[in-house]
């Protein structure tokens, strides 16, 4: 079977999402579910059917979804909505929109640790918290709570102190 010309094809566009934080690896299918669950509940199952979302490559604090030209806006609602995938909780940020998965390829930024996220203990108001240091100068501290895990945001300075 030949394929079809281009002028025949369903026009896709391809949306980068930014995963916050980073260190969190996110399975394609689990997110693929949250963002379909997402954009049904606010748009309904007959725009869902239209748009086609689907969730194509999911690595290194990046993903790349895809959903029929038009509704690329819809999508980018929908992603802001998400905050857990598989409980878990995440923070999907949209980068940029594009015609071709190769555009987006090349806007994924490299953290300076390609591979691994440097992870250390620190002390922080009398208390022992997991550092995540990632993207140069930004530190993530989880300070772990009886009841909750709480996040904060230093830099190098704060930490020195």
């Amino acid at each position: 079977m030949k394929p079809r010309p281009p002028t025949m094809r369903d026009k896709r566009r391809y949306v980068l999402i930014r995963i916050d934080p980073p260190w969190e690896e996110i399975d394609a299918k689990e997110l693929y579910l949250a963002v379909h669950e997402a954009f049904t509940s606010l748009f309904g199952d007959t725009r869902a059917a239209e748009a086609m979302v689907a969730v194509v490559d999911c690595r290194d604090g990046h993903a790349i979804a895809r959903c029929t030209r038009g509704h690329e806006v819809f999508l980018q609602i929908a992603l802001l909505t998400v905050h857990t995938v598989d409980g878990r909780r995440v923070a999907l940020r949209t980068r940029a929109t594009s015609g071709t998965m190769h555009a987006l390829k090349k806007r994924i930024i490299e953290y300076p640790y390609p591979g691994t996220i440097q992870m250390r203990k620190v002390e922080f108001d009398g208390d022992f918290c997991d550092a995540y240091q990632y993207q140069g100068q930004k530190v993530d501290v989880i300070a772990k709570g009886f009841k909750k895990q709480e996040l904060l945001f230093l830099t190098h300075k704060e930490l020195e102190m």
